[in-house]
């Protein structure tokens, strides 16, 4: 069977001097390795690797606020189109609004027209059956006359001169 290490007589002392850190040359040669291997990864791996990271950065955010850029531009060109479609939109109302009332008044004016001939022709019709009758009148007079004489004369015998 193996010994307790504790029974050992340098035991105590290993116990004593654990945790604690020698301060001797290596360890100022271990910090001048570990300070000159920090300088040199800096020159050549970090300084490089941050300056592309910065500019890999740079160009997506410049890529972003074109695109943001780009993106409010066509916002701005949707609301100008969208403006300009309602404004083509009122005049179209407006402009069949107007016709609608100009083909309406000409519409109004052409039945006053055929209104005011048909009137003239009914008057002119009406003045034509009066001067019509007038004459019919007249003529039916002349005949009354004449088939007035005629009968007075069948119906008195000897009346005939």
């Amino acid at each position: 069977m193996l010994a307790n290490p504790m029974d050992l007589p340098h035991a105590e002392l290993l116990i004593s001097r654990a945790g604690l850190v020698d301060i001797d040359l290596t360890f100022f040669v271990h910090l001048a390795l570990y300070l000159g291997l920090i300088v040199v990864l800096n020159k050549l791996i970090f300084a490089p690797m941050l300056q592309r990271i910065e500019q890999r950065d740079d160009r997506t955010s410049g890529a972003f606020d074109k695109a943001r850029g780009l993106d409010a531009e066509a916002d701005a060109m949707v609301e100008r189109y969208e403006v300009a479609v309602s404004e083509q939109k009122r005049k179209a109302l407006e402009t069949r609004a107007e016709a609608r009332t100009s083909a309406s008044a000409q519409a109004a004016r052409m039945i006053d027209e055929a209104r005011g001939e048909t009137n003239a022709r009914i008057d002119e019709g009406i003045k034509a059956l009066r001067e019509d009758a007038k004459k019919a009148r007249e003529a039916l007079r002349t005949e009354a006359g004449a088939l007035s004489e005629q009968i007075a004369s069948k119906l008195v015998p000897g009346g005939e001169a």
